[in-house]
């Protein structure tokens, strides 16, 4: 299994990524998953966790009415145009104006042009009774962005293997003589140290997205070796199950735990070249020459 750690002294607060390569030797067994390697980094720029679900807003139309008001609004005008007629005051207008009414409001006929054109003189529209109905969780994503800074030549060279090792893990590979591909290694992602119930839990999930910027100061800036000065690394998951009520923990309760601050940081140079203990700060001048 590979282990590898960016920086060379990390915080008590870091980054966890475990990749596991998976297998299905049978349609009907569970999948199995092996460790293949894990990468300690910094806490990232942002810890930015959503929750979405999937909603539809379907158009009831006539199964959206009580069918008692429906009755009573039949026999509410049956019962006028009865009185009407009774007494005289029953009209070819009083006649068209119920076919318009009819025309706007029939199902079958309200959607067609006659339809439309009687809604627009009458002036109302057949109620669609929309409501909003539940069709399931969307599956999570997540992305993570750390700007990282070799202090030496040995840090340099750990940076490089971890791009490489997460190039590879988010890649397929041949199998089966180039007729299919096995799937590329499973990530799990944790930030060790932090509450998690505010913090993001990445289970089980493809790398969807990998992204280096190699001028992550802003300005070209290199090392004499050929080392970028500083990195952009992003990563986009997207986890492979949705979550349930659950999968949720339970809420904290008061004093469950103590509560402090403490900010989480990595060395980092100054403006004068300065960082860490003595001993880095001769490595990190070393490098530089």
């Amino acid at each position: 299994m590979t282990s590898l750690s960016f920086p060379g002294v990390q915080s008590n607060f870091k980054t966890r990524i475990a990749l596991r390569k998976y297998s299905r030797p049978r349609p009907n067994t569970p999948p199995r998953t092996s460790l293949e390697a894990t990468i300690l980094l910094p806490i990232p720029l942002s810890l930015q966790d959503s929750f979405n679900a999937e909603v539809a807003n379907p158009a009831l139309d006539l199964l959206g009415n009580d069918p008692s008001q429906i009755a009573k609004a039949g026999e509410s005008m049956t019962k006028k145009l009865a009185d009407e007629i009774k007494g005289g005051q029953f009209s070819v207008a009083k006649a068209m104006e119920l076919a318009t009414k009819a025309a706007a409001l029939a199902p079958g006929v309200s959607d067609t042009g006659v339809g439309r054109l009687a809604q627009s003189i009458e002036g109302i529209v057949r109620n669609p009774h929309l409501t909003t109905i539940f069709e399931g969780m969307r599956l999570k994503t997540y992305q993570f962005t750390w700007r990282l800074s070799p202090q030496s030549a040995k840090e340099a060279d750990t940076l490089a293997n971890i791009v490489t090792t997460l190039k590879r893990a988010m890649h397929p590979s041949i199998a089966a003589g180039g007729f299919a591909l096995d799937y590329p290694y499973l990530a799990e992602v944790q930030f060790l140290d932090l509450n998690t119930g505010v913090i993001p839990e990445v289970r089980s999930s493809f790398i969807t997205s990998l992204s280096i910027n190699g001028n992550g100061t802003g300005i070209p800036a290199f090392y004499k070796d050929g080392q970028p000065v500083a990195i952009d690394l992003q990563l986009s998951f997207q986890e492979i199950n949705i979550q349930t009520r659950e999968d949720i923990s339970s809420p904290r309760q008061a004093g469950q735990a103590g509560i402090g601050i403490t900010v989480a940081t990595t060395p980092t140079v100054t403006s004068d070249g300065n960082f860490g203990s003595a001993e880095l700060q001769d490595e990190f001048a070393a490098y530089r020459q």
